[in-house]
C-alpha cells in the first residue's frame, strides 16, 4: 500500500485522496523595508552573522539551535531546507536575522528563529519580516506554517 493513498482508517467514513503537491525554495528577490533590505545570506558573512546571533540572542548558548553561533555549521543555509535571512542597514550593517526550515516531503515550513540586534529593536522589523517571509514560503508551495516561540522571549510572543 502507498502511503496516503486510499488510505482509510475506519472503511465507513469518506476519505480524500491525498494531494500529492510539491514545495521549493523559490528565488528570492532583495526586499527593502523602510531603511532596510531583507535578503539571503551570503558565503563569506558566517562570522559576522553568528556574531549578531552571539550578540542579538545569547540565551541560544546552550539551546538546541545553538548551532547558529557556531559559523563553521553555516553550509545548511546554502542548499537544501534551511534557510536564513539577512536584514540589513542602509549603510551595509546586519541588523539582524530570520532562519526558515522547509520539510519538502510534507509542504510544510516553520518560523525557527529570529534576532534583531537591541539598537534596532522595536521598530517592527521582526513582524515585517515575519509578513514578507510568510508570502515567500506561500509561494513556494507550502501548505503549512509553524512557528514556536520561548516562553521568555516577550517580544516575538507579541508578535506572533
Amino acid at each position: 500500500m502507498q502511503l496516503g493513498k486510499n488510505f482509510k482508517l475506519y472503511p465507513e467514513v469518506a476519505t480524500k485522496l491525498w494531494d500529492y503537491g510539491s514545495c521549493s525554495w523559490g528565488e528570492f528577490p532583495v526586499q527593502v523595508i523602510g531603511s532596510f533590505t531583507l535578503r539571503l545570506l551570503r558565503k563569506g558573512e558566517e562570522e559576522k552573522v553568528a556574531q549578531i546571533w552571539a550578540t542579538g540572542f545569547p540565551e541560544l548558548f546552550r539551546g538546541t539551535y545553538g548551532f547558529v553561533l557556531n559559523p563553521k555549521s553555516y553550509d545548511i543555509f546554502f542548499g537544501g531546507e534551511w534557510r536564513m535571512f539577512i536584514f540589513e542597514t542602509e549603510d551595509g550593517q546586519i541588523a539582524g536575522a530570520r532562519i526558515l526550515r522547509m520539510d519538502f516531503a510534507n509542504l510544510s515550513a516553520e518560523f525557527v528563529l529570529v534576532v534583531v540586534l537591541p539598537e534596532h529593536r522595536n521598530k517592527g522589523l521582526a513582524k515585517t519580516v515575519a509578513h514578507i517571509t510568510d508570502k515567500y514560503i506561500e509561494k513556494c508551495g507550502v501548505e503549512l506554517a509553524t512557528v514556536s516561540v520561548a516562553r521568555f522571549h516577550n517580544a516575538t510572543l507579541k508578535i506572533f
